[in-house]
Protein backbone atom coordinates (compact mmCIF):
# COMPACT_ATOMS: atom_id res chain seq x y z
CA UNK A 1 0.00 0.00 0.00
CA UNK A 2 2.83 2.38 0.39
CA UNK A 3 4.12 2.02 -2.86
CA UNK A 4 0.65 2.86 -4.33
CA UNK A 5 0.52 6.03 -2.27
CA UNK A 6 4.27 6.43 -3.48
CA UNK A 7 3.13 6.18 -7.30
CA UNK A 8 -0.18 8.39 -6.31
CA UNK A 9 2.22 11.14 -4.94
CA UNK A 10 4.79 10.76 -7.72
CA UNK A 11 2.64 11.05 -10.68
CA UNK A 12 0.00 13.97 -10.24
CA UNK A 13 -0.38 13.88 -13.96
CA UNK A 14 -2.60 10.84 -13.15
CA UNK A 15 -5.09 12.85 -11.49
CA UNK A 16 -5.30 10.94 -8.50
CA UNK A 17 -5.68 12.01 -4.94
CA UNK A 18 -5.19 10.11 -1.83
CA UNK A 19 -8.29 10.79 0.49
CA UNK A 20 -7.81 10.64 4.25
CA UNK A 21 -10.82 10.10 6.31
CA UNK A 22 -11.79 13.52 6.78
CA UNK A 23 -11.66 13.98 2.83
CA UNK A 24 -8.77 16.16 2.49
CA UNK A 25 -6.13 15.83 -0.41
CA UNK A 26 -2.99 13.93 1.09
CA UNK A 27 -0.02 15.74 -0.24
CA UNK A 28 2.86 15.25 2.01
CA UNK A 29 4.85 11.89 2.21
CA UNK A 30 5.01 11.71 6.51
CA UNK A 31 1.02 10.53 6.37
CA UNK A 32 1.02 6.68 6.46
CA UNK A 33 -1.94 5.16 4.39
CA UNK A 34 -5.01 4.15 7.17
CA UNK A 35 -7.69 2.01 6.44
CA UNK A 36 -10.26 4.59 5.73
CA UNK A 37 -8.21 6.45 3.01
CA UNK A 38 -9.35 6.10 -0.18
CA UNK A 39 -8.18 7.20 -4.04
CA UNK A 40 -10.18 9.68 -5.81
CA UNK A 41 -9.75 10.46 -9.70
CA UNK A 42 -10.27 13.63 -10.61
CA UNK A 43 -11.25 14.33 -14.36
CA UNK A 44 -8.00 11.30 -15.39
CA UNK A 45 -6.16 12.79 -18.04
CA UNK A 46 -4.04 10.18 -19.51
CA UNK A 47 -0.54 10.91 -20.48
CA UNK A 48 0.39 12.81 -23.72
CA UNK A 49 1.92 9.74 -25.33
CA UNK A 50 -1.55 7.50 -24.54
CA UNK A 51 -3.14 10.47 -26.08
CA UNK A 52 -1.18 10.57 -29.23
CA UNK A 53 -0.95 7.09 -29.52
CA UNK A 54 -4.73 6.92 -29.66
CA UNK A 55 -5.49 9.53 -31.60
CA UNK A 56 -3.11 8.46 -34.20
CA UNK A 57 -5.07 5.06 -34.05
CA UNK A 58 -8.21 6.78 -34.68
CA UNK A 59 -6.51 8.49 -37.94
CA UNK A 60 -5.33 5.19 -38.86
CA UNK A 61 -8.57 2.92 -38.87
CA UNK A 62 -10.63 6.55 -40.56
CA UNK A 63 -7.58 6.08 -42.86
CA UNK A 64 -7.98 2.84 -43.18
CA UNK A 65 -11.91 3.00 -44.58
CA UNK A 66 -10.65 6.24 -46.67
CA UNK A 67 -8.35 4.53 -49.15
CA UNK A 68 -11.39 1.28 -48.69
CA UNK A 69 -13.81 3.66 -50.17
CA UNK A 70 -11.36 4.98 -52.46
CA UNK A 71 -10.53 1.75 -53.84
CA UNK A 72 -13.93 0.93 -54.38
CA UNK A 73 -14.79 3.81 -56.21
CA UNK A 74 -11.86 3.05 -58.80
CA UNK A 75 -12.78 -0.49 -59.16
CA UNK A 76 -16.29 0.85 -59.70
CA UNK A 77 -15.24 3.23 -62.57
CA UNK A 78 -13.19 0.71 -64.18
CA UNK A 79 -15.70 -2.00 -64.23
CA UNK A 80 -17.94 0.68 -65.95
CA UNK A 81 -15.38 2.32 -68.18
CA UNK A 82 -15.21 -1.55 -69.49
CA UNK A 83 -19.01 -2.00 -69.60
CA UNK A 84 -19.06 1.19 -71.75
CA UNK A 85 -16.09 -0.02 -74.12
CA UNK A 86 -17.70 -3.35 -74.68
CA UNK A 87 -21.10 -1.27 -75.27
CA UNK A 88 -19.31 0.92 -77.54
CA UNK A 89 -17.59 -2.31 -79.71
CA UNK A 90 -20.93 -4.42 -79.88
CA UNK A 91 -22.65 -0.93 -81.48
CA UNK A 92 -19.56 -0.39 -83.82
CA UNK A 93 -20.25 -4.14 -85.09
CA UNK A 94 -24.03 -3.52 -85.28
CA UNK A 95 -23.16 -0.85 -87.76
CA UNK A 96 -20.27 -2.28 -89.33
CA UNK A 97 -22.77 -5.70 -90.24
CA UNK A 98 -25.75 -3.08 -90.86
CA UNK A 99 -23.18 -1.38 -93.57
CA UNK A 100 -22.10 -5.20 -94.89
CA UNK A 101 -25.49 -5.95 -95.10
CA UNK A 102 -26.62 -2.91 -97.03
CA UNK A 103 -23.74 -3.30 -99.43
CA UNK A 104 -24.81 -7.25 -100.56
CA UNK A 105 -28.65 -6.24 -100.79
CA UNK A 106 -27.48 -2.90 -103.01
CA UNK A 107 -25.03 -5.19 -104.84
CA UNK A 108 -27.47 -8.02 -105.25
CA UNK A 109 -30.54 -5.96 -106.77
CA UNK A 110 -27.87 -3.97 -109.25
CA UNK A 111 -27.40 -7.46 -110.09
CA UNK A 112 -30.94 -8.58 -110.24
CA UNK A 113 -32.25 -5.56 -112.60
CA UNK A 114 -29.24 -6.57 -115.43
CA UNK A 115 -30.52 -10.28 -115.51
CA UNK A 116 -34.35 -11.26 -114.81
CA UNK A 117 -33.55 -14.64 -113.54
CA UNK A 118 -33.02 -13.45 -110.24
CA UNK A 119 -35.07 -11.68 -107.95
CA UNK A 120 -34.60 -7.92 -106.61
CA UNK A 121 -34.72 -9.42 -102.64
CA UNK A 122 -32.73 -11.89 -100.65
CA UNK A 123 -33.09 -14.22 -97.53
CA UNK A 124 -31.89 -12.49 -94.23
CA UNK A 125 -30.31 -16.11 -93.84
CA UNK A 126 -28.51 -15.98 -97.12
CA UNK A 127 -27.15 -12.61 -96.31
CA UNK A 128 -26.11 -13.81 -93.17
CA UNK A 129 -24.16 -16.96 -94.47
CA UNK A 130 -22.92 -14.65 -97.71
CA UNK A 131 -21.09 -12.13 -94.91
CA UNK A 132 -20.30 -14.41 -92.10
CA UNK A 133 -18.18 -17.89 -92.46
CA UNK A 134 -19.45 -20.54 -90.54
CA UNK A 135 -16.70 -20.74 -87.90
CA UNK A 136 -16.97 -17.13 -87.16
CA UNK A 137 -20.92 -17.04 -86.64
CA UNK A 138 -21.45 -17.70 -83.13
CA UNK A 139 -18.82 -15.00 -82.12
CA UNK A 140 -20.53 -12.47 -84.33
CA UNK A 141 -24.41 -13.96 -83.57
CA UNK A 142 -25.46 -10.99 -81.86
CA UNK A 143 -24.03 -8.52 -83.64
CA UNK A 144 -26.01 -9.99 -86.75
CA UNK A 145 -29.19 -10.57 -84.55
CA UNK A 146 -29.25 -6.50 -83.97
CA UNK A 147 -28.84 -5.77 -87.22
CA UNK A 148 -31.07 -7.66 -89.07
Amino acid sequence: MKNVFYLVLVNPHWNIRWMDSSNKTVADWTHYPQSSDRLAIFSPSPPFKCRLFLKLAGLWSMLQWIILAILGGVVVCAVFALYQKKKRRQESAVFSMVGRIMDVMKYHYKKSSTKKDLLPYLAIIHVRDMLIPPSERSVSLHANANAV
